[in-house]
């Protein structure tokens, strides 16, 4: 049975992730996308190069595990909703699901072959950068195969290739960006605000 306090802190830890997993789709739709519009069109229909929500999704997994996936899922249906004006229910539920599941299951393959990138039931110890930017690949990876095989009758065939590197240098950079902007408010905002 899960404790009062337990499901408290799981509902705050799931509306601040969905929360921030809206305003940094916001972020990539009002400020990310028009700039790379301008410079790469050709890539920017189907990926964004500072793909913000890819480091959020990375990060909730790596501290709520599976619990984050009602969160992310649930950012991903306003999110998609909102900003890329998908309102076909079906495609909706789909994206959304495959953005909400996908990183935990990459998280499970690499605790698979022996390599941990959850922050779980610890306090002490983050997994390193370079376990978190691996588990951001590798999950970028799973998500870009996944969704250039559904958006694939879209495009040319030569182009599959271009977008699923758009879609891991997009996240990559993503992911990269919302660490540095963690770190950075760790060292800003007092230990007492954080905690």
């Amino acid at each position: 049975m899960i404790s009062a306090d337990h499901f408290k802190t799981f509902c705050t830890a799931s509306a601040v992730v969905t929360l921030l997993y809206i305003v940094s789709f916001g972020l990539v739709f009002w400020v990310i996308t028009p700039i790379q519009a301008e410079v790469l069109p050709e890539i920017t229909i189907y990926a964004s190069l500072f793909y913000l929500p890819h480091g959020i999704r990375v990060l909730a997994t790596a501290v709520l595990g599976v619990r984050a996936i009602p969160s992310l899922v649930m950012g991903e249906v306003v999110g998609n909703f909102l900003f890329w004006n998908i309102a076909d229910p079906e495609m909706l539920l789909g994206i959304s699901m495959i953005g909400g599941i996908l990183p935990w299951l990459g998280f499970e393959l690499m605790r698979s072959f022996g390599i941990n990138a959850y922050y779980l039931h610890t306090v002490d110890k983050m997994p390193t950068l370079s376990i978190l930017l691996f588990a951001g690949l590798v999950t970028s990876l799973l998500n870009g195969f996944v969704l250039t095989a559904i958006l694939e009758y879209s495009m040319e065939l030569g182009r599959v290739t271009e977008v699923m590197a758009a879609y891991a240098v997009g996240d990559m950079t993503g992911l990269l960006v919302v660490v540095m902007l963690i770190k950075l408010g760790v060292r800003v905002f007092p230990r007492s605000w954080i905690s």
